[in-house]
């Protein structure tokens, strides 16, 4: 009686999810559901009662996708289901904490505008992206309009480790526009690599948030190892190397799982910069301090409502 009341909610919470999909492709999320709440009978019970309480139903509403989350990797191949469920909930209790919860499920926050000589040229904005749903709740975009496409990306969620102390982890790290594009972008943020950009103003916005720590999932633990039900180390290799882009961006390994990311940016010193490049970091460097400029003031705006 337990599973087949499982599967039946299973159903309709995929039946809502992919509303907007194929039959096929719906009906092929609601065999998935179907499978896991068989394999997890108990578990399935407990999580479907939660995330149909009141006091998750306007997460459930808007985040409709959010019910398959603890049966798939989530963050880390190594997470138990309870482990996941622990950080999708503390996720939502720190932005109701912040005050942000309501325009994240709704909309996307512009956390930074990017002016390069009274010219806007992009803007940095968080939101959900459901491409990232297996990375994290959040999503921190760099999007360029000269390019006309967003340029680069960092997932991540919210652990709260103790009362009061909260861990960013980060699922992944992603650029997703064309070689041309990305070099254009990297060509407007003088010389800057948009990954390390979009790395920079998540450590920018961590701190305004008063998080406690960033740590990033290393390649040991990425969820894209499990992306394929069969996988084949062989063939289904990560292409991007985290470890290395975290170890350049100044984090320490503290882990073979993970990596510890300062909060405060590694920057380079003008001193130690080749005095024909000096000219360029100047102007990059303003353009960072009116970054975090604007970051912290918005972040306080939110703290005011």
């Amino acid at each position: 009686m337990l599973k087949t009341l499982n599967i039946i909610t299973g159903i309709k919470l995929a039946s809502v999810g992919y509303k907007d999909d194929s039959p096929k492709y719906k009906r092929k999320q609601q065999w998935k559901i179907s499978f896991h709440t068989l394999l997890n009978p108990i578990f399935s019970t407990k999580w479907f009662k939660l995330i149909k309480s009141p006091d998750f139903e306007h997460i459930l509403q808007n985040r409709p996708r959010i019910y398959i989350k603890p049966f798939r990797p989530y963050i880390s191949t190594k997470w138990t289901k309870n482990h996941k469920v622990k950080t999708i909930l503390d996720t939502y209790n720190f932005l109701k904490e912040k005050n942000i919860i309501n325009e994240i499920l709704t909309d996307s926050i512009i956390i930074a505008n990017i002016n390069i000589d009274n010219q806007d040229i992009g803007f940095v904005k968080l939101e959900y992206d459901d491409r990232f749903r297996k990375e994290g709740e959040l999503v921190l975009t760099f999007e360029c309009t000269k390019c006309n496409e967003k340029i680069s990306s960092v997932a991540f969620s919210f652990e709260e480790k103790k009362p009061n102390n909260w861990n960013c982890l980060i699922g992944c790290v992603q650029g997703y526009s064309s070689k041309a594009n990305f070099k254009q972008a990297q060509k407007l943020l003088y010389g800057m690599r948009p990954n390390s950009f979009i790395i920079f103003t998540l450590q920018k916005l961590i701190k305004e948030l008063s998080c406690n720590n960033i740590l990033c999932a290393s390649n040991l633990i990425q969820v894209n190892r499990k992306k394929h039900f069969i996988n084949i180390q062989k063939y289904h290799k990560i292409s991007f190397n985290y470890n290395e882009f975290y170890e350049d961006s100044g984090a320490i390994k503290e882990t073979p799982e993970w990596y510890s990311l300062p909060i405060t940016p590694k920057q380079k010193s003008i001193d130690d910069v080749k005095s024909k490049k000096r000219n360029l970091y100047k102007k990059r460097y303003k353009l960072l301090d009116d970054i975090s400029l604007q970051i912290k003031n918005n972040i306080n705006n939110f703290y005011k409502k």
